[in-house]
């Protein structure tokens, strides 16, 4: 995440105001009213931590220099707190220095941006591919894709350029972009027998079984799994070829996954939290392309966590009751957030608008599974594209959101 000139400048001069024994500017900095003023409670710790981690990725560096070892580990002691302005005091008098940590960017990690997340997706990371490439017409060829790629996922996309049976003159080309400009051409594949790709798809092979091509038909390749970057391994798949969602162009050089509205879903293995006693958020970076009621954008299984509904383009927010609302205009690249504490803190927030709250969506935990474009309380599908997803315990997004518009540039809503 860069930081602008001016959040540069507003940094700079708050770490060179520290002095190791100036308690009453870092108290006024975490906002330490009443109380044993000289330990920070659990949420002035983080605000501290997530101050540094919007400066580095260097996760487990700051996690290291903040670790807690007996006492009260939630809570920071005198000695812990003078270390902190320590660590300032250190940085003080050193002006490049400190330019240095606040030009360095987000590390691609949304993870990394929500201290404890309990899942993380995004389509530039971890992603694999499906086995079979979805043909156009539903009746051609099988195409079969194969290998491994080791930089960053693109969308593949073969078209007939002469239509025949395979192995006896039919060819085609290969697209990493869409269809926008041909990465091969004149590819006469035997049947059956793999074609190496090169350029941005170096690593994978494609091959096509027996029989005839049409001019103009299309394969294109789809996403079976993507992995989560939580640690928690609660990733996302699906086996059903014909259930996979495609892999598009997506924004800025990262990939979008293509949800098609009628087959078409990923789901994980994970039961979301009770929010009485564990509030969470969903942040997700998506656009939905048409509108139906009652269409997740995405379902714990037992409630439809974020769904349209009501009148288009709405998105509603539900557990065990319908919880705030707000629209994303269809088509629209944006940031969507949906907090459930069971509370009439609860909200909802689409794009760069106000976040929306005062009704609560209820309470109850999930049911052990997470699916993204569908929900089978309704048995329905949801016409949409996504970029990441991370589901976290409340906090800030404020970070987040910034990651997003540098990451993704300005063709996001945030």
């Amino acid at each position: 995440m860069a930081l602008t000139t001016a959040q540069r400048e507003t940094y700079r001069l708050l770490l060179r105001s520290f002095t190791a024994g100036d308690a009453a500017a870092i108290d006024t900095l975490f906002g330490v009213t009443g109380g044993d003023s000289s330990r920070l409670s659990t949420s002035e710790r983080e605000k501290y931590r997530q101050l540094l981690r919007s400066f580095a990725g260097d996760a487990a560096a700051i996690d290291a220099l903040f670790s807690v070892t007996g006492g009260d580990s939630s809570r920071l002691s005198t000695d812990e707190r003078s270390s902190m302005a320590n660590f300032l005091l250190a940085l003080d008098g050193n002006p490049s220095a400190l330019d240095v940590i606040a030009n360095l960017a987000f590390n691609g990690d949304f993870s990394t941006i929500f201290p404890g997340a309990l899942q993380s997706v995004q389509t530039d990371r971890g992603l694999t591919y499906g086995g079979t490439t979805l043909a156009s017409n539903g009746g051609g060829p099988i195409g079969t894709l194969t290998g491994t790629l080791a930089t960053t996922p693109v969308p593949i996309l073969f078209t007939c350029t002469n239509g025949a049976a395979i192995g006896s003159g039919a060819t085609f080309s290969a697209s990493y972009d869409g269809g926008a400009t041909s990465a091969m051409t004149g590819i006469t594949p035997a049947v059956g027998v793999p074609v190496a790709l090169t350029g941005a798809a170096t690593g994978l092979s494609h091959a096509w079984a027996a029989g005839t091509a049409v001019l103009n038909d299309t394969w294109t390749a789809t996403c079976s799994a993507l992995a989560d970057q939580s640690g928690n391994l609660r990733h996302y798949s699906q086996a059903s070829p014909a259930a996979q969602p495609t892999i598009t162009v997506g924004m800025s050089g990262k990939p979008g996954l293509l949800f098609n509205g009628t087959t078409q879903f990923l789901r994980s293995t994970f039961t979301t939290p009770n929010p009485t006693t564990n509030p969470f958020l969903y942040f997700i970076v998506f656009r939905h392309l048409a509108w139906a009621a009652n269409n997740a954008i995405v379902s714990d299984g037992a409630h439809t966590s974020l769904a349209q509904r009501g009148s288009s383009p709405i998105i509603q927010m539900a557990l065990t009751s319908f919880g705030c609302q707000a629209p994303l205009a269809l088509n629209t690249w944006g940031v969507g957030e949906a907090a459930l504490t069971n509370s009439t803190s609860d909200y909802v927030r689409m794009g760069a608008a106000a976040a929306v709250t005062g009704t609560s969506a209820g309470n109850g935990a999930g049911s052990g599974s997470v699916d993204l474009a569908h929900t089978s309380l309704f048995a329905q599908f949801t016409n949409m594209e996504i970029l990441a997803l991370v589901v976290a315990p409340m906090q800030s997004t404020a970070a987040a959101r910034a990651a997003v518009a540098s990451f993704y540039g300005g063709g996001v809503a945030v």
